[in-house]
């Protein structure tokens, strides 16, 4: 007895770390998978986007459509089990249709995992190196179904096409690898004008998050540089939220409209106003937009 007690763990964070020890390393890189999808998901986690997600070879760049099982929710509990993931009946889920959710059991899992060592028991959860490995399963996923974002957002019985056409993007943004993993997207056929997600398309996020390689990628590959919708209404209006200048120079000499209406500021000039970014103010009224 005293022995079993002396073994018991000393608190939360050594029951996870007994947890992962124990996890098989048959099922080591499916724990590291779901976990990230867990942690960094833009949306819940369901039990049928976990489906096609485990059918996901990052490493081999192929989906497995042949592998999809469907009714597997003993399996989550298999590979991380219910002391880290739990299923969640959820009748209102974000995703019409969908009941059930993977949730981390408890909000100290995060901090433990989040915490984790390069060596410590096979498993290293970092945040934008996630967003990366997400960003790849999506393209994936993406190619696969017809190298073309538009026939993925048609999809719409799936509830992981329609994930992937709204926020591949976002996620590639959010990791380090954004142009390799762009250019790959795009070289493979991709639609670049593809309609989904807070921004609407690719470019107006790129041009939301001042990332000049991928918005100049973007346009080589055929982005409509006036193309609407999203929180912002256009690219050119994204882009004057920021300090910037040379992504709005790149718009603007590829044809941008100026004076487009439209977007959470109106247009272009009043949201570079409203932000206070007074030189872009005057690189706009120099190219002609109207007060």
């Amino acid at each position: 007895i005293r022995a079993a007690l002396k073994n018991l763990p000393k608190d939360l964070a050594d029951t996870y770390k007994r947890v992962l020890e124990g996890i098989p390393e048959y099922h080591k890189d499916e724990a590291q998978c779901i976990l990230q999808w867990i942690l960094f998901s833009f949306k819940p986690v369901t039990i049928e986007m976990a489906q096609e997600i485990f059918a996901i070879d990052v490493a081999e760049n192929i989906f497995h459509e042949e592998d999809v099982t469907f009714g597997f929710e003993n399996k989550i509990e298999n590979v991380v089990g219910s002391t880290l993931v739990r299923v969640v009946n959820k009748n209102d889920s974000v995703w019409a249709g969908s009941t059930k959710e993977l949730q981390l059991a408890h909000p100290s899992v995060k901090e433990f995992l989040m915490q984790l060592g390069r060596n410590e028991s096979g498993f290293y959860i970092n945040e934008q190196l996630a967003h990366d490995f997400i960003g790849e399963s999506c393209l994936i996923y993406v190619i696969h179904y017809g190298n073309d974002v538009d026939k993925v957002m048609n999809k719409c019985s799936y509830q992981f096409s329609r994930y992937t056409a709204m926020y591949w993007f976002k996620h590639i943004f959010a990791g380090r690898k954004n142009y390799d993993i762009s250019n790959l997207l795009l070289d493979q056929g991709a639609d670049v004008n593809a309609q989904g997600g807070d921004y609407g398309n690719a470019l107006q996020a790129a041009s939301v998050n001042e990332n000049e390689g991928i918005v100049k990628l973007l346009l080589d590959h055929g982005a409509y540089v006036n193309a609407q919708g999203g929180f912002y209404g256009n690219a050119l209006q994204a882009a004057s939220t920021n300090r910037n200048e040379d992504i709005v120079k790149l718009l603007l000499d590829q044809g941008a409209d100026v004076n487009a209406q439209g977007g959470h500021y109106g247009n272009a000039l009043q949201a570079a106003s409203e932000e206070g970014n007074n030189a872009i103010v005057k690189l706009l009224l120099d190219q002609g937009a109207h007060f």
